[in-house]
């Protein structure tokens, strides 16, 4: 895993986001030092924000940011927000100062970050004009300059800053809504941001004392949300995925737990006209117990066919959402099922939802065991038709879903097909390092900077083939023997995944085990997919067909990303278009493709 697939990982887990662009800050004294002309400063407002990972007493305090507010008497009354982070995590240290500069109707004029690192010193300068921001940042021998439009208009959210979310709560507040575009200037990216009004929660002070009614607000950050919280018309902390609060401890000191059963925030859904849904439980292979539901068509009389789904890389629940990632995309499958006859079954991954287990120490070869699991139970359920039982893989979910039905007896007999979603034909080494070259490019960044985090992600291969047991086995000193840059911090983030699961992924090679799949095949990818590029579905597809398979069909949809969600725009690491439906002409196909075959 390299600093882009870090990066990607950091936009889907909260506010914490991990810093590729200054990887390893050591503790120093940081000053601003801004290059537009000098305005002088009325404060406004101090205050201070604890960043700390769980709620209340029992949460671990990661650091604090230290802000000021000011507003210029001059002109037309700027505002100038001045802060200065200290952070550990893992026993990284990380000291950030920043200026951001501002007109008097919030839109941002200039932002500056600096920081002092062991490879000296890093900067990170942002001019506003209009419709556009001309982001310039130096460091490590490198220096890059991208240019970013947006007709709504930017304001900055950059990584590990709460005091930004204080303008965002102002424009909030003042507009009910708010549509704009989020300039992270750390991560390079620009996505989209949208905020609205949620209701209120209750809030329990971990200091003692009466509890505290608050408004709260859900913002994405493209697609990854968060939630806000005010009282008496002032920004009081938030919650963030990965399990990350922010609150202000110069108000609260020991920070406060929010009302869980008011903050689930999604409220629950009737189920669709014709869909009726059961919790069930299976047992896999090593008696873990694995939670799903299982969705039929309302009404139905007898046996009816029946779809697997199974879902891509990471802990993802029954409906493909990840921590402050709601993609609904099995749900929104398995809805559609039912409605054209057809039952099906999802689950949640091991340590994940309401499965028993844990996700992080799972291989692929755990994964296709609750799979197989999963599929026996599916076929043993009196509602489900044995012989008319299909799979959907969705991404890594279409590297497992080959490896059950060449495993059948008979190479196939026990599905009766194949749906495969964004699926990779190359082994994972090698898709990773195609994904990096692709994010660095949409990045933006120089040639220079991408061939050397090709070389670092090569170095990271290189350890995990030669790597023995799991993260346990080994220190930080050890793995620095081939990655001699790795900061703790990243040393951490790897471990989020099992090397086990690295080694089963690089020793597989879906191509070999497509070529034995002799059942039908339907092969969907979106073109504007960046994580899997198009190009893996051509691979099957014409893998397939030489080996003999004539039932398989291959449909290569324009303007579709990994999600298959519309994309109308140019490929990108940042999820978008979530809070629209998954694509109509997707399901189409998927209905039509399994009535054609006795679905």
């Amino acid at each position: 895993m390299n600093k882009f697939i870090l990066l990607a990982i950091a936009l889907a887990v909260g506010l914490l986001l991990l810093v590729w662009w200054l990887p390893s800050l050591s503790p120093s004294s940081v000053s601003v030092q801004p290059t537009l002309p000098e305005e002088a400063y009325t404060e406004v407002e101090r205050g201070s924000f604890a960043i700390a990972r769980g709620q209340g007493r029992g949460g671990a305090l990661l650091g604090e940011e230290h802000y000021t507010l000011g507003r210029s008497p001059q002109g037309q009354g700027n505002l100038r927000l001045i802060s200065q982070v200290e952070l550990t995590v893992q026993g990284v240290e990380l000291v950030m100062a920043q200026e951001l500069r501002l007109a008097p109707d919030l839109k941002p004029l200039f932002y500056r970050l600096e920081a002092d690192t062991p490879q000296g010193k890093q900067e990170i300068e942002v001019l506003f004009a209009g419709e556009r921001a001309e982001l310039s940042a130096r460091g490590g021998g490198l220096r890059l300059e991208k240019e970013f439009t947006s007709a709504e208009g930017f304001l900055v959210v950059d990584n590990n800053l709460p005091s930004h979310l204080l303008i965002v709560y102002e424009l909030i507040r003042s507009r009910g809504e708010l549509e704009a575009t989020a300039l992270v200037p750390q991560a390079l990216v620009a996505i989209p941001l949208r905020a609205a009004r949620a209701g209120s929660v209750g809030l329990t002070l971990s200091g003692g004392g009466p509890g505290l009614a608050a408004e709260r607000f859900s913002l994405w950050l493209g697609d990854v949300q968060f939630q806000l919280y005010a009282a008496e018309g002032e920004l009081i902390g938030g919650k963030f995925p990965g399990e990350i609060l922010i609150y202000r401890n110069d108000r609260f000191p020991e920070g406060f737990v929010v009302a869980e059963e008011l903050e689930e925030g999604v409220p629950s859904e009737e189920l669709p006209p014709g869909v009726r849904e059961e919790e069930v439980s299976f047992a896999s292979f090593d008696g873990v117990n694995i939670s799903g539901s299982l969705t039929l068509p309302e009404g139905a009389t007898g046996p009816v066919p029946a779809v697997l789904m199974i879902a891509g890389s990471g802990p993802t629940d029954r409906d493909e959402n990840a921590p402050g990632l709601r993609t609904d995309f099995f749900k929104a499958v398995a809805y559609a099922l039912a409605q054209a006859g057809l039952g099906s079954l999802r689950y949640d991954k091991r340590g994940v939802g309401r499965s028993e287990g844990e996700f992080r120490r799972a291989g692929l070869s755990d994964l296709v065991g609750d799979a197989r699991a999963a599929l026996e139970y599916l076929r043993a359920r009196s509602e489900v038709d044995p012989q008319r039982v299909f799979l959907l893989g969705h991404s890594e979910g279409g590297v497992i879903a080959p490896l059950l039905a060449v495993a059948a007896p008979g190479g196939g007999e026990a599905v009766s097909g194949l749906v495969l979603i964004a699926a990779p034909a190359h082994p994972l080494d090698w898709l990773l390092l195609e994904q990096a070259e692709l994010i660095g490019r949409a990045l933006g960044l120089p040639e220079e900077a991408i061939a050397k985090e090709l070389d670092r992600l090569r170095r990271f291969i290189a350890f995990v083939k030669a790597s023995e047991g799991d993260w346990e086995d080994y220190s930080l000193e050890e793995v620095r023997r081939w990655l001699p840059e790795l900061t703790p911090l990243e040393f951490e983030a790897y471990k989020a995944i099992s090397l086990r699961w690295y080694r089963e992924h690089f020793a597989h090679d879906p191509l070999h085990t497509i070529r034995q799949v002799r059942v039908p095949v339907l092969i969907i990818h979106g073109e504007k997919d960046i994580q899997v590029p198009p190009g893996e579905g051509e691979l099957l597809f014409q893998a397939l067909q030489e080996a003999g398979n004539e039932e398989v069909e291959l449909h290569l949809l324009p303007d579709l990303n990994h999600l298959m969600r519309y994309h109308p725009e140019e490929p990108t690491i940042a999820y978008r278009h979530l809070d629209e439906p998954v694509d109509e002409g997707v399901l189409g196909i998927i209905l039509d493709w399994l009535r054609a075959r006795g679905g």
